[in-house]
């Protein structure tokens, strides 16, 4: 091919950026119309509702998006400005800090997540066996980069 890809890899690799983009698109756009929230900041909230004490260091939260450290810092400065987390100093180092989940925002979480669940299972899980959604798991459980959470 004349872009390098095989037929094989174009599909499989432009299938997944284009279900990537679509998917995220119809889901910030169903939660942004119901609870007035971004997918990206949903995501924030959904990791720090499952880490330890529903807070996580502000670069590893970065890590896990798309989003740049910067990018990361500005979304921070808008979430905690709506009162959905706060930031907090790691005293183990003096220079980190951490992103941590506020009563507002758990509630906020809490609110969207039930009906967030519906809409994925709705738009995804529903068009696939359940022995494709293990394929899937195993696929992105390869794809992982070592060290990094799934």
């Amino acid at each position: 091919m004349a872009n390098g890809f095989t037929q094989r890899e174009l599909l499989a690799w432009g299938g997944l950026l284009r279900t990537h983009a679509q998917l995220d698109r119809v889901i910030d756009a169903d939660l942004r119309a119901h609870d007035g929230i971004t997918h990206v900041e949903f995501e924030v909230l959904l990791r720090l509702s499952l880490s330890d004490q529903a807070r996580m260091r502000i670069q590893d939260l970065a890590t896990t998006s798309l989003l740049t450290r910067s990018g990361m810092s500005r979304l921070l400065d808008r979430m905690e400005r709506a009162g959905v987390i706060e930031r907090q100093a790691a005293p183990e180092d003096g220079r980190g800090a951490y992103a941590a989940l506020t009563d507002q925002g758990r509630a906020l979480f809490d609110q969207a997540s039930a009906r967030h669940i519906t809409h994925v299972r709705s738009i995804f899980h529903s068009r696939l066996t359940p022995e494709e959604l293990d394929t899937l798991a195993v696929i992105w459980a390869k794809l992982a980069a070592p060290g990094e959470p799934a």
